[in-house]
């Protein structure tokens, strides 16, 4: 029996408890928003990455920082005794690669080594394929993967990027461009499977600060929050939101075995509900204790996290940060914003509120909604679905198992919906969530005296 003790998988619904983590240092003075200094020093990894861009790209206008990356026949060798190598023709460069660089413009030729073996092709798969979710398969041939170049990063990378999906960080498993680096370096994407920094330390899609697009940002940014505290993510989260206030421990964490209430399997919709095989998704979650998806969670004690937002007095933050998670990051007319409104990810939002593009932004926390329904048109997109009264204002994110949180400051609102589903975006769930918001946000305005 489901009731609000029992145990959820979050996915990126983990997002908000790891921005709150990263907000407290800030209000400690141990991490700025905007100095770069402590992404440089702290995340070396992250600092040193290149940008991948497709081909073509270094000839438009401002992109002309290309990284001499020639069409190269690339030897990949497998360290595994008696096994062949395989030669054949990419434009990828083993970034981790330790051959110096500046000999390699005038090469033709380069050998780079494999860092791994052949995937291990014994884990599980799931009952029925889903995306983002399944186990990854061997790429196809490097041959008919997008050709790519890499260029010199200038832009820097600041904690205020990594918060808001802006830093050029991404995921393999969307990303064609990430997928065709993987390929080049004769690896699967693997952005949910494998160890943590082997699977967020690929190239960046795009400069820092110039464009946005969802990925491993929050990932990046629990390794720093571990880092900076010398805590784990766990402990730190235990540390510094759950005593203070004053949830159990063993309610909320990353580590299943340690908390307390059922856990909810998770279920997949086919053409019936069947049970879900996870093909290793959560175990590297658990292991690694990621920040952008990985906590497993009770309702009730996530609801108490997020209440603690709309308080006039908050416990977790200083009122002024606080405040930054309830307004809008991106400035109008902005590439980044632009891109955000473009992303095909944030269709669902769209078309199960009746929105149009131009209501979304970004907090430091979520999405943002920045117009009310009086102030919007009825989206193409949202045809079927009336307009939610009373959205503006409201922060809110996703979960892959279908499940969602929102906040209104000045609604007085915080909800969770919980989940434990699949496929990612399930349309029976999507309709649902919608209705959901469309209760929660109507409820609040009744109890204010406000609507009908």
């Amino acid at each position: 029996m489901v009731n609000k003790d029992s145990v959820f998988r979050l996915a990126s619904c983990t997002k908000i408890v790891t921005v709150l983590c990263a907000l407290i240092l800030v209000s400690q003075f141990q991490l700025s928003l905007d100095d770069p200094e402590v992404v440089e020093r702290v995340l070396s990894e992250l600092w040193t990455l290149d940008i991948i861009t497709e081909k073509g790209e270094e000839q438009k206008e401002g992109n002309v920082r290309e990284k001499a990356v020639p069409r190269a026949r690339i030897n990949v060798q497998n360290k595994t005794k008696g096994q062949d190598s395989t030669t054949y023709q990419s434009n990828a460069m083993d970034q981790n690669n330790t051959t110096d660089r500046s000999n390699t413009t005038s090469q033709n030729n380069i050998e780079v080594h494999s860092l791994s073996t052949k995937p291990n092709h014994t884990t599980p798969q799931p009952t029925t394929s889903v995306p983002f979710l399944s186990a990854p398969s061997r790429p196809k041939s490097p041959k008919s993967a997008p050709p790519f170049l890499l260029k010199n990063r200038t832009n820097p990378i600041t904690l205020r990027h990594l918060l808001t999906h802006t830093s050029g960080v991404g995921y393999d498993i969307l990303s064609p461009l990430l997928k065709a680096w993987r390929h080049g370096r004769d690896e699967i994407p693997c952005a949910l499977t494998a160890p943590l920094l082997k699977a967020i330390a690929t190239s960046l899609v795009f400069e820092p600060g110039e464009g946005w697009g969802y990925g491993a940002g929050l990932d990046w940014v629990g390794i720093l929050v571990g880092r900076v505290s010398g805590l784990s993510l766990q402990n730190f989260i235990a540390t510094y939101i759950l005593t203070p206030l004053g949830i159990p421990k063993n309610s909320i964490g990353f580590h299943k075995d340690s908390l307390q209430g059922p856990i909810v399997p998770t279920a997949l919709r086919s053409e019936f509900l069947v049970p879900y095989v996870d093909p290793g998704v959560q175990a590297g979650a658990e292991r690694d204790e990621r920040g952008g998806g990985g906590l497993y969670a009770s309702p009730d004690s996530f609801i108490r996290i997020l209440h603690d937002l709309i308080r006039e007095e908050p416990v977790l933050l200083p009122p002024d940060l606080r405040d930054m998670l309830f307004a809008p990051e991106l400035p109008e007319g902005s590439a980044p914003l632009q891109a955000l409104r473009e992303s095909p990810l944030l269709r669902p939002y769209i078309k199960q509120m009746g929105l149009e593009p131009e209501a979304l932004n970004h907090s430091l926390g979520g999405i943002y909604i920045t117009q009310d329904c009086e102030d919007i048109k009825y989206s193409a997109e949202g045809k079927g679905f009336k307009a939610i009264e009373g959205l503006k204002g409201t922060v809110m994110w996703d979960g892959a198992f279908n499940c969602r949180w929102i906040a209104n400051r000045e609604k007085g609102v915080v909800g969770v919906y919980a989940s434990s589903l699949l496929p990612v975006n399930d349309e029976v769930s999507q309709e649902v969530m919608g209705a959901w918001v469309r209760e929660v946000l109507e409820r609040a305005g009744r109890m204010r005296g406000e609507g009908k």
